[in-house]
C-alpha cells in the first residue's frame, strides 16, 4: 500500500503540504507570529459585538494555552485585539478584533486566500469544479468532527452546565451556488420569497452549527446602498441569538464590500431590526434604486415597515 492511498492519509498530506506551503509563501502581516496570524484570523470569523472567550479561542485552534495568552496580549498591546468584560461570567473577558485589528485581519486573509488561489494553477481547468465541490464536502466534514470533539469534552468535563444566557457562535462564510436548495428551503420554511436567491448568490452569507447551515441573510446591492433581505434561522435553532448574529455578519460584510446605506422592509419583525440599530423611515426616504428590487416591491409601502442603518 502506498503511504498516502487512503482518505485518511491524503487528508493529512494535504494539510501538511498546504501549511508549510503557506508558510513558506506568504509571510503574516506586519511581522506577527503564527500564532498571532490563527488569533486574528479566528477572530475575523466571530461577529464583534459578540466576541469570542480566550477559553474559546484555545478549543477553536486547539493550540497551547500560554501560547495564545501571550498572543492575545501583545495584539491588545499593538491595539489589534480589544478586551472586554464578559457579560455573565465575572471572571472571563471577551475578545474582538478592533478596527485596526479588522484590517490588519483582513489583508492577512486576503494574502492567505490569495496564496491558496494559486494551487489551482497547477490543476486543469475543467477539473476545478469537481475539486471545489469535493473541498466543500471535506470542509463541512472537518467542522462537524470539530464540533463531535467539542461536544466530547464539553460533556467530559464534570457536567459542567452551560448559562442559557451564553450563546453558540456561528461560524460564517459566503454561499455559492451549490447552497441554493438549502437557502430556499430555510426561506420556504420561514414563509419568504425566494425570488431573486440565485441572481443575488454572491451576496449572501450563511451561519453554520455543527457544520449544519442554520441561519442565512442575504443582501442585494444597488451602487452604495444594499437591500437586507432574506433573514432566516432553521425553525429547530430558534430562540438562540441566531438571527441577530446572521444578520450583524450581512451587515459587517456589506461594510466590508463599501455599502453605506442599508434598507429592508419587514412586516413583523420590527422591534427585532430596531435592537439591531435600523430606523423606520419613510417610503420617500428610499432610494429609487432599491425601490425597484423584487423583494421591495412584493408587497405595497403601506403593508410593511421600511427601515435604514447607515454603515
Amino acid at each position: 500500500m502506498q503511504p498516502h492511498s487512503t482518505p485518511g492519509a491524503l487528508v493529512r498530506e494535504l494539510s501538511r503540504l498546504f501549511v508549510r506551503s503557506q508558510r513558506a509563501q506568504s509571510s503574516c502581516v506586519d511581522g506577527a507570529s503564527n500564532v498571532q496570524c490563527h488569533v486574528l484570523t479566528e477572530l475575523l470569523r466571530v461577529d464583534e459585538l459578540s466576541g469570542l472567550t480566550q477559553h474559546a479561542l484555545v478549543e477553536r485552534l486547539s493550540l497551547d494555552k500560554a501560547w495564545i495568552s501571550r498572543a492575545v496580549d501583545a495584539l491588545v498591546s499593538d491595539g489589534v485585539v480589544a478586551k472586554r468584560p464578559h457579560e455573565d461570567d465575572k471572571r472571563s473577558v471577551k475578545l474582538s478584533l478592533t478596527a485596526l485589528g479588522r484590517i490588519r485581519a483582513e489583508k492577512l486573509e486576503n494574502t492567505l486566500n490569495a496564496h491558496a488561489a494559486q494551487v489551482f494553477e497547477h490543476i486543469a481547468v475543467d477539473q476545478h469544479a469537481q475539486i471545489h465541490d469535493a473541498l466543500a464536502v471535506l470542509v463541512s466534514a472537518l467542522t462537524q468532527s470539530a464540533q463531535a470533539a467539542l461536544n466530547k469534552t464539553a460533556s467530559d468535563s464534570d457536567n459542567e452546565i452551560k448559562p442559557a444566557s451564553q450563546i453558540d457562535t456561528l461560524v460564517f462564510e459566503d454561499a455559492s451556488m451549490l447552497d441554493v436548495p438549502a437557502i430556499e428551503a430555510l426561506l420556504v420554511q420561514a414563509n419568504l420569497s425566494i425570488v431573486g436567491v440565485r441572481r443575488h448568490i454572491a451576496h449572501f452569507r450563511l451561519g453554520k452549527f455543527g457544520g449544519k447551515i442554520v441561519a442565512v441573510g442575504g443582501l442585494e446591492i444597488y451602487g452604495e446602498q444594499a437591500l437586507l433581505r432574506s433573514i432566516a434561522v432553521d425553525t429547530e435553532q430558534r430562540n438562540k441569538a441566531y438571527g441577530k448574529q446572521i444578520v450583524r455578519d450581512v451587515c459587517h460584510s456589506a461594510q466590508r464590500a463599501g455599502i453605506r446605506d442599508v434598507y429592508l422592509k419587514t412586516v413583523s419583525a420590527r422591534a427585532f431590526f430596531a435592537g439591531l440599530g435600523f430606523q423606520v423611515i419613510a417610503y420617500e426616504q428610499v432610494p429609487a434604486s432599491v425601490k425597484k428590487s423584487s423583494q421591495f416591491r412584493a408587497a405595497g409601502p403601506a403593508s410593511a415597515t421600511l427601515m435604514h442603518c447607515a454603515l
